[in-house]
């Protein structure tokens, strides 16, 4: 297929050689507009509370996510013990071995998504979220379950069990105006924190 065309008014377009006359229109794409915001991050602790959250209006990167990370935790001795997020492997390579996250935060994968980071050697290594005992004691259990499995600690799916609940209400919330749609995204995250009590 051949397709070149003009910036003038009146496009021309050759389409497999004929010629189509096109009607240029001048459409304005916002990407603020609440249908085209990629994606809400939540902080969420492994009990379901949530922390903090936010709009990433383009993407999901790890230069975004570190940057929302370093807002909510500013200090060190804010940082929590284990950071877990499906796309760990990619922001520890993005952050570096000299980071001053490393002094303080280990990233691990989520078990759901774990599974499919098995051809990374990095993401195996550093970022596992059901290591053996001795490697990291934090994270597992000695007591074995039923499959005789090491039990994990804590669940590593809450935020994804978040999103789940939201997946629910996607539709009505992609069309709201900016205001709306940010005092009903916390009065949601008031709600389900309250509903798991």
């Amino acid at each position: 297929m051949n397709l070149r065309g003009n910036t003038t008014n009146q496009e021309e377009w050759i389409v497999e050689g004929r010629r189509k006359a096109k009607q240029a229109t001048a459409r304005v794409q916002h990407i603020w507009q609440y249908r085209h915001v990629h994606c809400i991050e939540t902080v969420t602790r492994p009990c379901g509370h949530i922390i903090a959250w936010t709009k990433f209006a383009t993407s999901e990167s790890p230069t975004n996510i570190i940057n929302m990370l370093s807002v909510i935790f500013p200090t060190q001795e804010s940082r929590p013990s284990y950071i877990v997020i499906d796309k760990a492997c990619r922001i520890l390579v993005m952050i570096g071995l000299a980071s001053t996250w490393l002094l303080t935060s280990r990233f691990l994968v989520d078990v759901f998504h774990f599974k499919h980071h098995s051809g990374d050697p990095t993401c195996q290594k550093y970022c596992n979220p059901t290591p053996s005992i001795r490697t990291d004691p934090n994270l597992v259990e000695e007591i074995e379950g039923s499959d005789g499995r090491l039990r994990r600690s804590f669940n590593s799916e809450a935020a994804e069990q978040l999103n789940a609940w939201f997946g629910g209400y996607a539709s009505q919330l992609s069309h709201m105006h900016p205001a709306n749609h940010d005092f009903l995204i916390q009065i949601m995250l008031i709600y389900h924190f309250n509903a798991k009590k």
